[in-house]
């Protein structure tokens, strides 16, 4: 469950880390929730150095206790330990731009992890108002983004700093 960076928030940390490893410059960029036409999506905040036009994985994992039931095809694991909806495509090209909606199909081909085709892959469930998630992506340039948000049950959405998450809350943080 969520706690502890674990499933698919840790394949992409490390993968981050690795493509940082490889020479490249690394940079980090805030992730915004936002409503656009009535539906969530995310964005990204910097400056022109630190905002990436565009992503190759996502992933979406509830703080607080909350699981989804996993459907066929999904990464089971990762729905068990709190994910809500992950995509992991290959780096190059990157396809989809920002802002990228709440689970929306990202463009490219997929990445295969070790644990075969379909691992890493969940589709988007449905959000629970209240709940505390943490949003995370990749995008080229070894570019690194992430945020907490909730829903208010009212069609809009709440960004929660990272200083009001909780201390005992250990998830990736792109800072």
């Amino acid at each position: 469950m969520a706690g502890r960076p674990t499933g698919i928030a840790m394949r992409l940390v490390l993968a981050a880390l690795v493509m940082s490893a490889l020479g490249s410059c690394s940079f980090v960029y805030d992730l915004r929730a936002v409503v656009q036409d009535g539906h969530l999506a995310f964005v990204p905040e910097g400056s022109w150095l630190t905002r990436p036009d565009c992503l190759y994985a996502i992933s979406v994992e509830a703080v607080d206790r909350a699981v989804a039931r996993a459907e066929p095809g999904d990464d089971a694991a990762d729905v068990a330990r709190g994910v809500f909806w992950a995509q992991f495509m290959e780096s190059q090209p990157c396809r989809t731009g920002f802002p990228v909606r709440y689970g929306q199909a990202l463009e490219g081909k997929p990445f295969v992890f070790d644990g075969g085709p379909g691992s890493a892959r969940v589709a988007a469930k449905p959000l629970q108002p209240g709940v505390l998630y943490y949003v995370f992506a990749l995008s080229p340039g070894s570019g690194s983004g992430g945020g907490y948000f909730r829903l208010d049950g009212r069609g809009g959405v709440e960004n929660v700093p990272r200083e009001r998450v909780s201390q005992s809350v250990s998830l990736p943080s792109s800072s």
